[in-house]
């Protein structure tokens, strides 16, 4: 064997790697500061009494602030991420194609919302499990209702809860995080930027709704090659929960109502990745590792970075904090103090 080939081999694998372990804390740091961000905001406006009274006040003021918060702490720490990715990565570059087989986007979309629904059900599965083993009660709301708002505050409702997390969102983990790791295997890349997904959901409560519905939409952006699919299925899981909460605070006796579409969704979205599978148009062999690094090291290389043990404490600190044993602690220690 060649004493030179094997030096090179060794450097380019030893390249390979700080490229991994940098997109691993260079993604996990932009999930801290967007945290971060949101913290200082929130800290912000609950020590400026003139904007937190206006904040109560009006329901439309409100959201139409948390839009423009929600600009700055979540889009623009992943639009700084993407630009140093392209400076040093032409292939990071999110390509915003419709996909080429038009005919076959709603087929991907009944799909993919019937998984993000499964997933629903599961995490709520999964939190009563906790809930029961553990005796602790979660105090969670993923969609908070806007209570009696006029026709303003609802729109303003929708762009922040609906448009507006599909296009950051899918733009932040399925471009941003997950293009750069597809070198790695695209089934490395779609499980890791699903852990990165649920880890910007800040809990462990919504991890598994989170990582199953991320797992959905990264397979369905590489089986389509177009980030849009995701966008419109992540808009329509989203359209599902404010229409519920808007029906529910209008007619509180149509909770039971409500759930036939969500099972029509579900029926769909079956019959849809049934005959997607007979066209042959979800891939079950996906682009394998274009590295030198195993795909077991690579794992474990992008899952214990600094920056990523750090997120991944955050996330189990943060879903202590939003339990009952938990906010009783942080009483405690505020009277101590």
């Amino acid at each position: 064997m060649n004493p030179l080939f094997n030096y090179q081999n060794e450097i380019q694998r030893k390249k390979e790697q700080r490229e991994l372990r940098f997109l691993s804390n260079s993604g996990a740091l932009t999930l801290l500061a967007f945290s971060a961000i949101a913290m200082l905001i929130s800290s912000f406006v609950f020590y400026v009494p003139s904007l937190s009274e206006r904040c109560f006040e009006s329901t439309g003021f409100y959201l139409s602030f948390d839009l423009i918060c929600s600009f700055i702490y979540l889009f623009l720490p992943f639009l700084v991420l993407y630009s140093i990715y392209k400076k040093r990565d032409a292939n990071a570059r999110i390509s915003f194609e419709f996909p080429k087989k038009k005919k076959y986007v709603a087929l991907y979309f009944f799909a993919g919302m019937a998984f993000c629904m499964i997933g629903s059900y599961i995490s709520a599965f999964f939190i009563g499990f906790i809930e029961t083993s553990t005796k602790t009660e979660f105090v969670y709301e993923l969609f908070s209702t806007p209570s009696k708002t006029d026709i303003f505050g609802r729109i303003i409702y929708i762009i922040r809860l609906v448009v507006f997390p599909a296009l950051v969102e899918e733009f932040a983990i399925r471009g941003v995080i997950m293009i750069p790791l597809r070198k790695y295997s695209d089934t490395f890349a779609i499980f890791m930027s699903s852990l990165m997904f649920a880890l910007m959901h800040g809990n462990m409560v919504q991890l598994p709704f989170a990582f199953i519905a991320g797992f959905a939409l990264a397979y369905v952006v590489i089986a389509t090659d177009s980030i849009w699919p995701a966008i419109f299925i992540h808009m329509g899981n989203n359209s599902i929960s404010v229409i519920q909460s808007f029906i529910l605070e209008d007619y509180p006796e149509a909770e039971l109502f409500i759930l036939i579409p969500i099972f029509a969704f579900i029926v769909l979205g079956i019959a849809s990745t049934i005959i997607l599978f007979s066209k042959k148009e979800l891939p079950i062999q996906l682009a394998k590792n274009r590295t030198s690094i195993p795909t077991k090291v690579a794992v474990k290389k992008y899952l214990t970075t600094p920056a990523m043990i750090i997120a991944i404490v955050y996330m189990l600190i943060s879903t202590l904090l939003q339990s009952d044993k938990g906010m009783e602690l942080m009483r405690k220690i505020a009277e101590i103090i």
